[in-house]
């Protein structure tokens, strides 16, 4: 399991990790190595539901208007799967995940919203000094902090969104889906 952005090593917070990871699989010998690089999960937007229940809005320091690919977990998952049943992978490679289509912050909240009765429910774009005090007084690593705000900006300025949706690469299932 990978990452869209796993393909670069800096400039990319979390995902230089994953990155790196790939890099160790790729110099393993005699085994063949099939890195499932998804789309940002649709599910991460639960991480936010404590805002959304104490302020009334959902928010991070990403861009609420920039489009990016999201997917959904079970279809990670299905594709890894089928992989495994049938071995069909050898030597070293990428299979991208990125879901139906792309979404942004501020749609995938309407979406939430709906979801839990909420249809007014609006994104924010949160200041990223704001950010790193909340993370870092809830106990988080200055390290942690750091990765997970420099992903949040290139998925903000697009510096993570290289692929492109096509048949190989799109899976079914869509955000009303998965926020029914």
């Amino acid at each position: 399991m990978s990452s869209l952005g796993s393909h670069m090593h800096e400039g990319n917070g979390i995902m230089a990790g994953t990155g790196e990871q790939e890099v160790r699989l790729n110099q393993l010998e005699g085994v063949n190595v099939l890195h499932i690089r998804s789309a940002y999960f649709m599910e991460n937007f639960l991480r936010t539901i404590g805002m959304v229940k104490q302020s009334g809005i959902n928010g991070t320091v990403t861009a609420a208007n920039h489009a990016i690919p999201m997917v959904a977990t079970r279809d990670v998952v299905q594709v890894a799967a089928g992989h495994l049943a049938n071995l069909d992978f050898s030597g070293k490679s990428v299979h991208v995940v990125m879901g139906p289509r792309d979404y942004t912050y501020a749609e995938m909240t309407g979406i939430v919203g709906n979801a839990i009765g909420k249809p007014d429910l609006s994104y924010v774009q949160l200041p990223v000094d704001k950010v790193r005090e909340v993370f870092l007084g809830n106990g988080l690593s200055a390290d942690f902090v750091s990765n997970l705000i420099e992903m949040g900006t290139a998925i903000s300025t697009g510096y993570m969104n290289y692929q492109h949706l096509d048949d190989s690469t799109t899976s079914a299932t869509t955000a009303e889906e998965v926020c029914p």
